[in-house]
């Protein structure tokens, strides 16, 4: 274009803006006209959303775990849905698929292998051919190793948390549940004094082993001086196969990512979950849900194919569902790491064993009375440097032995549950009921468990299961207190606190009303 033409052109426009703006004259325009212009302006008709192809499969709506990520739009804030606020919903709807899955497993054993939350160690030649560009190596899930006795000297309210166990001192409950049982203790009483000089020759049991092996000889006395007129105890197994383990989860120990620093008091805690590395035992996605598993001891144990008449069933909801702790904040003067109970994890395969496979076809599932030998516990009191002569000895003792019973039941009653084929994600329809006594040798405590529930792996608000376990404890009562050298003789004092010959008749009458208890026709 030449220079002509574009002066020419620049002219021409300059005198078409200055008559549009600026001319004092408007142009008349009809009505018709007017209408004609106002419709052109109207913005165009928003474009129809394309419709979804017949047979297309629409992509599920995955609900985050993790809390819905703060943002500034209002609207998100006000009419958000609460599970995903918090992360419950995501949490609530994996955990009914969970239970369907496992529904539809046949066996027990198939369903224990599902539900384990066993993670194998990475192997060296994973480790070794991994590259930046691949998903990254997160560290195996881990359990807690719960003690066969417990290595801390405050640790009752923790064992009660972690098993969803009520504990009840009261002797009435027990009392009444051994009602009518009056059995002979003079045979029972004579044999045990003869144990007593073959295996200690009145001395205090300095050695584990001596003290397991008279447990189990005392339990074999105990059915020998009943057996007469009693055919009951021919449809009772006894085993001396020590290992009795299982693994559960307990849900609650989400606090453990909270974050605030020591020196501020008014600042507000971090809760964030995404970031930090994962507590230990936890589920990858940080719901706080800690494992745990306990390989315990036991040094016998008497099954039998029915189950024991239990304590209160499912109706009687005031004594099923009573609260675990009542007004005790959680957070913070209960749930801790487990570490500060000289817990320590645990890095090999769980198992569902309580004294026997769950696939060997056991038909003596239901376990009524167990053995255990807690000898141990004197090294840990030595330790822990308590005066014996204190009340704080004795009551450091009682919580040693409730805490050893707590554990001790409902690790043996979760693995019957589990070999019956129920698991945390499709709870007990029925009660279990099982009996423990534990001595070191001199010692006994006696303990009875009811198991009303093992789904106890989610606490949140929309999962509701009120019912929790609960264990009747008494004593520890000692078998003897004095021995005299010459005569051959222990004694004990009685209620009424005078030393007099024999054993303790309590000991004996109820270690013979745990065996006569539920007698079958």
């Amino acid at each position: 274009m030449s220079l002509r033409n574009v002066l020419l052109f620049r002219i021409s426009s300059f005198k078409r803006i200055n008559s549009r703006c600026f001319s004092s004259v408007s142009p008349e325009m009809k009505d018709e006209e007017v209408d004609d212009e106002i419709e052109e302006r109207k913005p165009p008709p928003p474009a129809e959303p394309l419709k979804r192809p017949e047979g297309m499969i629409v992509k599920t709506y995955n609900r985050s775990t993790y809390p819905y990520t703060p943002v500034q739009n209002m609207v998100h804030q006000e009419f958000l849905n609460e599970g995903d606020v918090n992360g419950f919903g995501a949490r609530l709807a994996d955990y009914y698929k969970m239970g369907d899955m496992v529904r539809q497993l046949k066996t027990p054993a198939e369903r224990i292998e599902f539900v384990n939350p066993y993670e194998r160690p990475w192997k060296r030649v994973e480790k070794r051919w991994h590259r930046v560009f691949h998903p990254e190596l997160g560290a195996p899930r881990k359990a807690w190793n719960i003690n066969t006795v417990p290595k801390y000297f405050n640790s009752l309210d923790f064992y009660k948390y972690i098993t969803k166990t009520r504990l009840i001192t009261n002797s009435k409950p027990l009392d009444d549940y051994y009602k009518g049982l009056v059995p002979p203790t003079t045979n029972f009483e004579r044999r045990i004094n003869e144990l007593l000089l073959s295996f200690f020759e009145g001395n205090e049991p300095k050695d584990e082993k001596a003290v397991t092996e008279f447990l189990r000889t005392t339990l074999n006395d105990a059915e020998l001086s009943i057996a007469h007129n009693n055919d009951s105890l021919r449809k009772h197994r006894a085993s001396f196969n020590e290992r009795c383990e299982s693994f559960w989860i307990r849900g609650g120990f989400i606090h453990m990512y909270e974050q605030k620093e020591i020196w501020d008091e008014n600042g507000e805690v971090y809760k964030g979950r995404r970031k930090g590395p994962r507590f230990i035992g936890d589920d990858r996605r940080r719901l706080g849900e800690v494992a745990f598993v306990m390989r315990d001891k036991i040094a016998a144990q008497i099954r039998s194919k029915n189950k024991l008449p239990y304590i209160a069933s499912f109706n009687q909801t005031e004594f099923i569902e009573a609260p675990l702790f009542e007004d005790v904040n959680l957070s913070e003067d209960v749930i801790f790491s487990p570490i500060i109970y000289n817990m320590t994890p645990d890095i090999e395969p769980l198992w569902q064993c309580p004294g026997y496979e769950p696939d060997s076809e056991e038909p003596f599932k239901f376990g009524r009375l167990a053995v255990k030998n807690v000898f141990e516990l004197r090294k840990y009191f030595k330790i822990w440097k308590i005066p014996e002569d204190s009340e704080e000895y004795v009551e450091t003792l009682k919580d040693s032995y409730a805490s050893t019973a707590v554990s001790t039941l409902f690790n043996w009653m979760n693995g019957q549950a589990h070999c019956l084929g129920h698991t945390q994600y499709n709870d007990i329809e029925e009660p279990i009921v099982s009996q423990l006594i534990l001595s070191d040798g001199k010692t006994f405590y006696f303990a009875l468990g009811q198991l009303n529930t093992i789904a106890i792996n989610l606490e949140m608000d929309g999962f509701l299961n009120r019912r929790s376990n609960f264990c009747l404890v008494c004593g520890p009562y000692n078998l003897y207190d004095e021995f005299d050298a010459e005569t051959k003789q222990y004694k004990h004092f009685n209620e009424n606190g005078q030393l007099v010959d024999g054993l303790n008749p309590h000991v004996l009458s109820r270690y013979l009303q745990m065996i006569m208890v539920g007698r079958e026709a």
